[in-house]
C-alpha cells in the first residue's frame, strides 16, 4: 500500500491465512501485519529496474502523442485547482 505521496513510503501488507475446523465448522483468520518502508532507503532490484525501462520506454511512445492545443498555460497545483477557478479544471 502506498503512503504518503510520490510513493514516499510503502507500506507492505502480510496476511497469514488460518484456516481451522472445529465440529464441522471452517474457522479462517487472516490477521494483517503492517511494516513501513522509507523508499528512500530501498535500492532498486537491477532486472526490475531494466523491465520498469522497457515498459516506459513502451509508454512513452504510445502516450507522447498530442491531443490538442491550448492558447493559455494549465496551471494544475493543489492550492489553485482546490480554492480557485482554473484553467486546468475548465
Amino acid at each position: 500500500m502506498e503512503t504518503s505521496i510520490d510513493a514516499r513510503f510503502l507500506q507492505p501488507l502480510d496476511l497469514t491465512i488460518e484456516v481451522t475446523e472445529t465440529g464441522g465448522a471452517r474457522r479462517i483468520r487472516w490477521p494483517p501485519d503492517f511494516r513501513w518502508s522509507d523508499t528512500a532507503d530501498v535500492t532498486p532490484d537491477p532486472a526490475s529496474q531494466k523491465l520498469l525501462a522497457k515498459f516506459r520506454q513502451q509508454l512513452g511512445r504510445d502516450l507522447n502523442q498530442p491531443i490538442g492545443r491550448t492558447e493559455v498555460r494549465l496551471d494544475s497545483r493543489r492550492g489553485v485547482v482546490r480554492g480557485q477557478e482554473s484553467s486546468a479544471g475548465n
